[in-house]
């Protein structure tokens, strides 16, 4: 077996035992805010858990994501031994070479699916909740708050896995790979590095208006998530490795990558940029709220990730933007409630 080989199935193997880990710390909190068992809330995260573990142990999607760097890391870096881990190595290929390009009707059907797996996990634990709290004269926002850990690991994880099988269905079903008009290619370090430092200011500059020219009152209203940054540890912890561990990657994937793609390519760059960053604020905006200063960071962010992408022709710029944004906001968060 040759090293190449090797370390290809190594760093498979080393992506799944990681993704099995991230499962079993949800289902950990579960187990460590009921440690009884006896509230059914938590025991439908366990099962919801489990479910998941099964669908990464089946379609290595996670494997991939988290052996990928690994694999870059310790492994051979040219094109082919990338291509076999389901990777372009480059963007710049002869358009005659591509294979049969999505349109924009494909990137509707991925957002659409990730947004269906994210609901489908709200409505479920929306549903156990209420059937379990039926007395409980709390509102539903305050209800949810003792099972944000495992819900939004869960809904996120679980709505991109499906854009994952998506995404395999197009390409060895109808012979679609959205992977080069996303632009998914081998980041740039220098490029990374530069806008993940645009992103943390950016970060800094919302939270400065926050602090200083526009505190939020008793009258501001936020989203259960955007509250979740105030709540308890475990609570916290769960925001910050979805804004930080999943968020970036597939909300860039989906917007800045095959949306913004496959609208440049029918209708040109200007439209792409308004047709990538109106829905990307739209769904955010639940959790902005009436606070204007949310609402202009999330979409100054949005259009400063178009440009990254645009500028660099790699998506990697654009997941560095939103992640460094979203890394002040956590920094700051978990130092302000402890």
């Amino acid at each position: 077996m040759s090293r190449e080989l090797l370390t290809r199935r190594s760093t498979k193997l080393i992506g799944k035992v990681v993704a099995v880990v991230v499962m079993g710390v949800v289902f950990g909190l579960a187990v460590y805010l009921d440690p009884e068992q006896t509230d059914p809330v938590w025991e439908s995260i366990g099962l919801l858990t489990a479910g998941l573990v099964f669908l990464v142990l089946t379609y290595e999607g996670l494997s991939r994501l988290i052996g990928w760097p690994l694999y870059k890391l310790f492994g051979k870096s040219g094109p082919e031994s990338l291509s076999s881990l389901g990777y372009h190595d480059t963007p710049s290929f002869p358009a005659s070479a591509w294979p049969p390009q999505p349109s924009v009707r494909h990137a509707v059907l991925l957002i659409g699916v990730y947004l269906g797996g994210v609901t489908l996990v709200w409505l479920v634990l929306g549903g156990i909740i209420g059937a379990a709290t039926v007395d409980d004269p709390r509102s539903i926002e305050e209800k949810i708050i003792p099972v944000l850990p495992g819900g939004l690991l869960s809904a996120l994880l679980l709505g991109m896995m499906c854009v994952w099988l998506a995404v395999q269905w197009l390409r060895n079903r109808r012979g679609i790979d959205v992977r080069p008009i996303a632009a998914w290619c081998r980041p740039s370090v220098p490029d990374v590095t530069v806008y993940l430092t645009v992103g943390l200011l950016l970060g800094l500059v919302y939270i400065s208006i926050a602090v200083w020219l526009a505190p939020p009152d008793e009258s501001t209203s936020f989203g259960v998530v955007s509250t979740a940054a105030s709540e308890s540890l475990a609570v916290r912890i769960a925001w910050a490795i979805g804004g930080l561990a999943v968020a970036p990657f597939i909300e860039e994937f989906l917007f800045r990558g095959v949306l913004f793609g496959t609208v440049a390519r029918t209708r040109g760059v200007g439209v792409a940029l308004v047709v990538a960053t109106v829905p990307f604020v739209l769904l955010h905006l639940p959790e902005t709220g009436s606070y204007w200063p949310a609402l202009l960071g999330i979409t100054t962010m949005a259009v400063v990730a178009n440009i990254a992408r645009l500028r660099t022709g790699k998506l990697a710029s654009a997941v560095a933007t939103h992640f460094g944004y979203n890394l002040m906001l956590v920094v700051v968060a978990m130092w302000a409630y402890s």
